[in-house]
Order: C-alpha cells, then structure tokens, then sequence
C-alpha cells in the first residue's frame, strides 16, 4: 500500500495521493447503501492510471504474482525514510510503552513479556523461514524456560546475546496446550532491532500518509453543577 501512495506522490510532486484512487475507485455508482460489487486487475490499472499515467500492471504483477524473497522496501525509501537494524534496543517511543512488548527478533518470532501479561511468554507470532519458524515454533505456543530458567524478557535476550557467534543453540522448554517440548533454537546473530531512520534529502511522504485526515474534534465543555 505505502508503495503505491509514495509512488503516486513522487509522480505527482506530492498533488495527488492513494486517497485519489480510492475516489475513483470505491465512488462508482455515486453515493450508494452497501453492494458488494465485482472487479477485476484491468479496472485496477485503468483506475489507477486516472490518477496518475503509469505502467501500474507491471507494478502490480511484480507485487503480487511473483515471490521475493526480501519485503519491498521501495515504498519506505520513496517515503523518505530507510530501514536500519539496531543492535541495542532504542528508547521506546510514547505509544509504545503501553504495547504487550515483544522480544526476539532476530531469531524471527514474537514473544509477549511485560510480567502483568496474562499470557506472558506466549509466541504471537514467527516469521516465515526464520531460525524460529526452523525449529517449528509456532503462534499460539509458550515459552516457559529459557536455557534452564524461567522465561522472562531478560533470560531471553541474554540467552541471544549468549548465542551470538557461536555453535551451541538456545534451549526452549515450550508449552502447546497440555504438552509441553524441549526446543533448540539455533540462531547465532544477536540482537536485531528494526527502525525506521529519517532521510533527510528526500520528501518525507511517509508523514504526509500518517498525517490524520481530519482533527479530531473538540470534547464537549463540561458543566458545572451547583447542588444547593
């Protein structure tokens, strides 16, 4: 989707966004109850050529019929911004304070870990192909030990921290409903912390598509009660 709005952005010098497509796209037939209407990949390019002369089949071809092995990240980049790998973990913005947490990443699976969670240690969720998805990890498993201790955020990442450069594989003990598994997870690599870094040279798109369309609306005055 972002590749799509960047792209568009970029043709237009940032006159014309997705928002434009959709126009055109879901207000056929003018303002109607809901319908479930049909469509087709030539509608698809023919719409969003309206908005801006482009060889889109070909984009969307590439994006959606053939397999790459690596997330298109064009899209990011057009938007002014670069994906870059941390080895520590950053400063956590606002909002992310209150999220359950993850840990893990390198290894390519999810791990809830704030201690109040009720399913703390849970797998949310395991990357395709990653060194967790190898060692048949799953959504929906939890982690209860770690390298012979009780699972915990910090017992985990020292466990990948330990593992870095060497051949001897992190040991899970994992629980799937009344069954519970040994697991050797053999990831090697460390810490990887994804973010995203600002490009300072080109058009920051990425803020213009998150930008909220409209400002939220003002609460109600409160009133003041006099109780005699």
């Amino acid at each position: 989707m972002a590749g799509r709005d960047t792209l568009i952005r970029k043709l237009t010098k940032n006159k014309k966004s997705l928002d434009k497509f959709q126009k055109i796209f879901l207000g056929k037939g003018g303002n109607t109850g809901p319908l479930i209407v049909t469509y087709n990949f030539d509608e698809l390019v023919q719409d969003l050529n309206a908005v801006v002369p482009y060889d889109w089949a070909t984009f969307l071809h590439d994006r959606v019929d053939k397999i790459n092995p690596r997330a298109d990240l064009a899209g990011i980049e057009q938007g002014g911004y670069k994906l870059v790998v941390h080895r520590q973990a950053q400063r956590l913005r606002a909002h992310d304070r209150h999220h359950d947490g993850v840990a893990g990443q390198g290894p390519g699976l999810l791990v809830l870990h704030w201690p109040s969670h009720r399913n703390r240690g849970g797998i949310a969720d395991v990357r395709w192909n990653s060194p967790a998805d190898k060692a048949r990890l799953a959504p929906g498993e939890k982690i209860i030990a770690v390298n012979g201790q009780i699972f915990s955020s910090d017992a985990l990442q020292a466990a990948i921290r330990a593992a870095k450069g060497n051949t001897e594989p992190t040991h899970l003990i994992v629980q799937a409903d009344s069954f519970v598994s040994t697991v050797e997870l053999d990831y090697h690599d460390g810490e990887r912390y994804p973010a995203l870094e600002r490009v300072d040279a080109a058009p920051a798109y990425l803020d213009d598509i998150t930008r909220p369309l409209t400002k939220p609306e003002k609460p109600p005055a409160m009133l003041k009660m006099e109780v005699e």
